[in-house]
């Protein structure tokens, strides 16, 4: 039996102060026959029952922010702007990376295998078998060196939807992966801290993730090369490998492998965290909800949606009436569905990080699905950005507490005549 290891650092820093803190969804205000009109300004108050936190949850109920993907090529033309316009990839940085409390505290790469994966291609780092792994062709990782600048704390993680030509099992998964990881600690100085082992949207293959979890605690031969200046491990690499977490599956809509996860132990001693892709729902058994809850495991939207459409420019978006100025965050996919989703996932099934693909729309016109991010910068000829409404509200990093917990009980006064609250249920409605 293998023993899980910590994570090296705490997920800390979490920028948006949201109403996440409670995890609380309240219902809509409404008003029913047979009473008087409700008054708006009489308060509800909501008890928080400090006995009902799990301050020992450190993996499942702590909130652990968000990230950003880059995949797809959803960051063809970024390092065009770091070479162009270095003042502007400065800014783009600060505002989902900079500050006291960064809005984005992770970056998920893709990896890439030459050829178009879903809706365009990134480069691979090794083109056959015995080439030297060159984390310099694909923009994520400069990326993730660039944001862990402005934040040490930063996560890198990494996954493939394909791999290249010379790759035909999982043993040449393996020295793609490692000596991929390896190299970017050489270049950049950072260790990555997850990987998934699988293939993007496909179903979990729960052997393959349990041996690729083992092989990274237990490696003890480094860099695969027959050329001694890059074999090995140097020196305290191998303690920094060793540590890496696994994530498992990465699979569209709601996770297929939550019957094993809470039967097989030796399947939750080698994953990290579990993820799965633009469902915020829990399987029929509520697995994803117990793992969380009674084993502390960490359970993440691994790729979800931001916004769609350029939301600040959305002025009447949430408004009946087109003469009527409205906020600019309401609306079909905007940012208040946004922020809703974040909720719906905790409530419904206790995810606690959230990363989007793309926060950072850095792509030709036409090349994917537009305007779909956080921040857009399309243009490296002028160095134009556009920063979305979530992220320009977030980008003052306002403070917000070291570490979040969720609470997933909660209790409500009785409401005035006329007005409704969602009763208190286990899973935090």
């Amino acid at each position: 039996m293998t023993t899980k290891s910590s994570p090296t650092t705490r997920w800390v820093r979490y920028g948006l102060a949201t109403a996440l803190s409670t995890g609380l969804l309240m219902s809509p205000l409404s008003t029913h026959s047979g009473h008087a009109a409700p008054d708006e300004d009489a308060p509800i108050e909501v008890v928080v029952n400090g006995d009902d936190i799990a301050t020992d949850s450190d993996e499942g109920l702590t909130f652990k922010g968000f990230g950003v993907l880059t995949a797809n090529s959803t960051s063809a033309v970024l390092l065009d702007y770091k070479a162009q316009h270095p003042e502007e990839y400065a800014r783009l940085l600060r505002i989902l990376f900079g500050g006291d409390n960064p809005i984005m505290n992770h970056v998920k790469i893709e990896m890439g295998n030459d050829r178009n994966n879903s809706t365009g291609p990134d480069p691979a780092t090794m083109r056959t078998a015995d080439e030297e792994a060159n984390v310099r062709r694909h923009p994520g990782f400069q990326l993730a060196a660039d944001a862990k600048r402005l934040n040490p704390d930063l996560k890198v993680s990494i996954l493939r939807w394909n791999a290249p030509g010379w790759v035909e099992d999982n043993d040449d998964i393996y020295t793609w992966y490692k000596n991929t990881i390896l190299a970017a600690h050489r270049e950049y100085g950072y260790m990555i801290d997850y990987v998934n082992p699988g293939v993007n949207e496909h179903a979990a293959d729960l052997e393959w993730t349990k041996e690729f979890s083992e092989r990274v605690r237990t490696d003890s031969t480094g860099y695969v090369s027959d050329d001694r200046r890059l074999a090995g491990f140097r020196k305290g690499e191998r303690k920094q490998f060793n540590q890496i977490e696994t994530v498992i599956s990465d699979e569209v809509s709601v996770g297929t492998f939550g019957d094993e996860m809470i039967d097989d132990e030796e399947l939750r001693e080698a994953v990290g965290a579990s993820g799965y892709h633009y469902n915020t729902n829990d399987d029929g058994a509520g697995n994803f909800t117990a793992l969380a809850e009674e084993h502390n495991e960490q359970i993440w939207n691994s790729e979800a949606q931001a916004t769609f459409s350029n939301t600040s420019f959305r002025r009447y978006n949430n408004t009946a009436d087109p003469a009527t100025e409205g906020t600019g965050i309401g609306g079909n996919g905007s940012a208040l569905e946004m922020a809703n989703t974040i909720v719906k996932g905790f409530v419904n099934s206790r995810r606690s990080h959230f990363i989007y693909q793309p926060a950072i729309g850095s792509f030709y016109e036409g090349g994917q699905y537009s305007y779909k991010e956080l921040v857009s910068a399309r243009d490296p000829w002028s160095g134009w950005i556009h920063p979305a409404r979530p992220a320009d509200r977030g980008s003052p990093n306002r403070p917000t507490t070291e570490v979040w917990l969720f609470c997933s009980t909660s209790a409500a006064s009785p409401t005035p005549a006329g007005r409704t609250a969602g009763a208190a249920t286990r899973s935090g409605g």
